[in-house]
């Protein structure tokens, strides 16, 4: 009889044990990339999803992934990412969307985008050298985990320099020392925006990484040699 009852504790530990194995949750990784780019009223993303234990490896994702309700196209020859392009005006959240398993459950990631509208260098789009200048925008400033590049270029696209700013403080706005500007040579030069943001998290069990980068209209500012009168 004790023969007998062990067994079937042993049967019940090693059912229940194989229970909890198929009730545990694949682990998935996934990496989520936005961009927007205000002058060309376009919005790109991508995506790529890993499962498996202990080294996810790319997977497909049953019946696909969406991005902002829209199904992305399947790239085999990337190692299996997910990509969607199309006409788009700014939207600050966006979502991504993917069926889990057999029964049906979805996962979503949402990331966020503030943009950097309407910018100003000193008000009247003109630096000098040999003074502080002042970068104003419209929108919100900069957040724990967010990067603004200035993209300096030359009009005849010969060079270019670019200035990388953090978090600024509570304002739309950032002062640049002279010492920083003289990197610049006089002339006129244009001037574009990428604002980008990078969100982690783990949602349900799901690691996931998103970046997002959004690039504004372009301005031509004049630099000029010596201080502002």
């Amino acid at each position: 009889m004790k023969g007998i009852f062990f067994c079937t504790l042993t049967i019940l530990a090693f059912s229940h044990c194989q229970t909890a194995q198929q009730d545990k949750p694949e682990r998935t990784v996934v990496d989520c990339y936005v961009r927007l780019d205000q002058a060309e009223g376009r919005i790109m993303a991508e995506a790529t999803l890993n499962q498996g234990e202990p080294t996810p490896k790319p997977a497909e994702a049953k019946g696909g992934i969406t991005f902002q309700r829209i199904k992305m196209d399947l790239l085999k020859q990337r190692g299996l990412s997910y990509r969607v392009s199309y006409p788009a005006a700014y939207t600050r959240d966006l979502l991504f969307e993917w069926q889990m398993n057999e029964k049906g459950k979805k996962q979503s990631v949402q990331l966020r985008m503030d943009e950097t509208k309407n910018f100003r260098m000193n008000n009247n789009g003109i630096v000098h050298l040999d003074s502080v200048s002042t970068l104003t925008w419209e929108g919100a400033p900069l957040e724990r985990g967010e990067t603004l590049v200035l993209m300096w270029e030359t009009l005849d696209r010969r060079s270019t320099v670019p200035m990388e700013l953090y978090q600024s403080g509570s304002e739309p706005r950032v002062e640049f020392p002279a010492a920083k500007m003289r990197e610049l040579a006089p002339g006129k030069w244009s001037l574009y925006l990428v604002r980008r943001r990078l969100i982690k998290s783990n949602i349900d069990g799901v690691e996931a990484t998103g970046v997002t980068e959004y690039f504004s209209q372009m301005d031509t500012i004049e630099v000029r040699a010596g201080k502002r009168k």
